[in-house]
């Protein structure tokens, strides 16, 4: 818990030639410099946009400087997700590394507490942060939570088993007089006009759910024009006619894809069609240009 503080295993101090503080914009390519060294990412493109987001400051990074050298730095990205019925404040901590030869002096343990401190001080109520040394941050109050949730099929398979289900729906539905047929789902690629189609799927699937971001105007303009996906898929229902005054209403769902991975699929009141069509078109295409396993992110709870 944020108010519970931090609590380290040490009591050393950093030597008094590394001074820690907020970052600042002249920063930025020092910064970028650092976490290469560290992490061989991000690139700059991803840099790049992390400084475009619009709920970034410098600020949000805090450093350890050792003369004109960075030797250490953690970022806090500060979101508002949906949790039920309200909108909490949360503080994600990331990129927190420290240079080898300046590690065991105390100073990530002085980065993570000014990192708490700038969490608080922005009025997070709970902070997150992956990790693969969750000891260190349980001594620190933290709790260890759920691991992100995906799945892994071939694609093959996938539309195999599409494939299969089709014909069993049509052979048992197909003569029945009282079953109505439905209009013919279209999935093909986004166009960028379409985005308030996007906007009314997402904030219809996320209303009254947990973790789902809220998203503003000024965030979904990043998201779509940071390209940090391959392509974003759209199953229109009925004819493929839309324009502005319809509001787009025939989209009724949408998948946003990266190489072979589904960072994001949405269907209107989960529609089972809708979903099934969008993967057949994701599965088919993935096949088509490397035939790797297909990746879902999702809830453990989802549908797909």
């Amino acid at each position: 818990m944020l108010e519970q503080g931090l609590r380290t295993a040490s009591a050393t101090q950093p030597s008094s030639l590394t001074q820690i503080a907020p970052a600042r914009a002249g920063d930025h390519p020092a910064i970028h410099r650092f976490l290469m060294n560290v992490f061989q990412c991000p690139s700059g493109t991803d840099y790049a946009a992390q400084l475009e987001d619009p709920y970034y400051e410098p600020t949000d990074r805090v450093v350890a400087r050792h003369g004109s050298r960075i030797v250490g730095h953690a970022r806090v990205q500060f979101r508002d997700i949906r949790f039920g019925p309200v909108t909490l404040p949360v503080a994600w901590l990331t990129e927190m590394a420290i240079a080898p030869e300046f590690r065991g002096q105390n100073i990530g343990s002085t980065i993570f507490e000014k990192c708490e401190h700038l969490m608080r001080q922005q009025g997070a109520c709970v902070g997150v942060l992956s990790t693969s040394k969750a000891d260190f941050f349980k001594q620190c109050g933290w709790t260890v939570g759920i691991r992100h949730s995906f799945s892994t099929a071939l694609p093959r398979n996938i539309l195999s088993y599409i494939r299969e289900y089709k014909r069993t729906e049509e052979s048992k539905n197909g003569n029945n007089p009282l079953i109505e047929k439905g209009l013919p789902i279209k999935v093909r690629i986004w166009r960028h006009v379409e985005q308030d189609a996007l906007v009314r799927l997402y904030n219809n699937d996320s209303e009254g759910a947990y973790g789902a971001y809220e998203r503003t105007d000024a965030y979904w303009r990043w998201l779509l024009n940071r390209q940090s996906f391959d392509q974003i898929y759209v199953a229109v229902e009925g004819l493929d006619k839309l324009n502005l005054e319809t509001g787009f209403d025939a989209i009724k769902g949408y998948a946003v894809v990266k190489g072979a991975r589904i960072i994001e699929m949405i269907a209107q009141d989960n529609r089972q069609d809708i979903i099934l069509n969008l993967l057949e078109r994701i599965c088919g295409d993935v096949i088509e240009q490397n035939d790797q396993p297909v990746r879902l992110d999702g809830a453990a709870t989802s549908p797909v």
